[in-house]
């Protein structure tokens, strides 16, 4: 037991260290870039953090849907399954219907 958690462990070290020597070389992407304005400092740290997070939410899904789209699961949404309605139904909706 103690030999797999130690297995999982290195894995995810060596996957996040690869990760972001990836992204410190700029092979991701490129990263938001702090500019100054006249909104003041505050702001202009808010406005980077944002840009900031957002790109590494970009990177981390990308690598998900990558690994998703390779072998979905039936109830995944990238499957070959027809997309539930945009809105829930009604009264008026078929006694058999799934959605």
């Amino acid at each position: 037991m103690g030999r797999a958690a130690g297995y999982i462990a290195r894995f995810a070290l060596l996957a996040g260290t690869v990760l972001f020597l990836l992204d410190a070389v700029g092979l991701l992407g490129s990263g938001p870039i702090y500019r100054r304005t006249g909104a003041g400092p505050l702001a202009d740290e808010a406005t980077f953090f944002a840009a900031y997070f957002a790109h590494q939410h970009h990177i981390v899904w990308d690598i998900i849907a990558r690994e998703t789209r390779s072998c979905p699961s039936p109830t995944s949404p990238l499957s070959s399954r027809r997309s539930p309605p945009a809105t829930a139904p009604g009264p008026s909706a078929p006694k058999g219907s799934s959605w």
